[in-house]
């Protein structure tokens, strides 16, 4: 509940517990187990993240102040957001030990690149789960499934030149949202044209249609994929399509 952004600030700290609360009411709680992460270790941030992004991040949490122009960064973030990516470190790892699909209700970060990040993100947990499970489970295929209202620039730009990750995103389009990026045209880089793929959708698109959109490209390119893990990412900053 401590990753809050502050009075005001669209990105709360008890999105977790509301979510938790969604499904006790609904009676699904009882279908799920329940797990405590440990934090990220600054190991695993590494992977994705450079040090002096990490270290950025230590001196803001030690005397808050602004990471971007709409990201504060409280006192104490450091340790809350790798909890975060700690708890979609969890949800990997427990895909090895008998379970077959895991949530982090606080995950989906985004925005966050190697060296700098918006949009309410630090660490990009997304990543970060790729190449933990990358080196620890010695994982060679991943696809990314993103269905968040923004798109996901911060992911892109990790995986953009990387064939061993199919990254699809759905968004609304970027000339009418934030970020301002994922176009039809930005397929990947010289040595993976084709693994990055973006679906710009327009405002207001119905139901409907966004399902016919996915159901055309997602089964095909999974199966010719054929990947080993799949992620799909909803984000923590859908609020603002509201």
């Amino acid at each position: 509940n401590k990753y809050d952004l502050g009075t005001g600030h669209p990105l709360i700290g008890n999105k977790p517990k509301k979510t938790l609360n969604f499904l006790k009411e609904k009676s699904l709680i009882k279908e799920l187990e329940l797990f405590t992460p440990d934090k990220a270790t600054e190991e695993d941030l590494l992977r994705v993240h450079t040090k002096r992004y990490v270290d950025l991040i230590k001196e803001l949490s030690l005397t808050g102040g602004m990471l971007a122009i709409d990201t504060p960064a409280p006192v104490g973030i450091f340790e809350h957001a790798a909890l975060a990516a700690g708890g979609t470190i969890l949800c990997g790892e427990k895909l090895f030990k008998g379970f077959n699909c895991m949530i982090n209700p606080l995950a989906g970060f985004h925005h966050a690149g190697r060296n700098d990040s918006s949009g309410f993100c630090f660490f990009n947990d997304i990543a970060i789960v790729i190449e933990y499970l990358r080196e620890k489970q010695k994982l060679k295929r991943f696809l990314i499934v993103d269905v968040d209202v923004h798109h996901g620039n911060g992911t892109q730009e990790i995986y953009f030149d990387d064939k061993t990750v199919l990254n699809i995103s759905f968004h609304q389009d970027g000339r009418t949202l934030y970020p301002g990026s994922g176009f039809i045209n930005e397929i990947g880089g010289d040595n993976a044209k084709g693994f990055t793929v973006n679906l710009p959708l327009p405002p207001g698109i119905k139901g409907s249609s966004y399902l016919n959109a996915f159901k055309e490209i997602v089964p095909p390119l999974t199966k010719q994929f054929n990947p080993e893990l799949i992620i799909y990412q909803a984000g923590v900053d859908t609020h603002h399509s509201d």
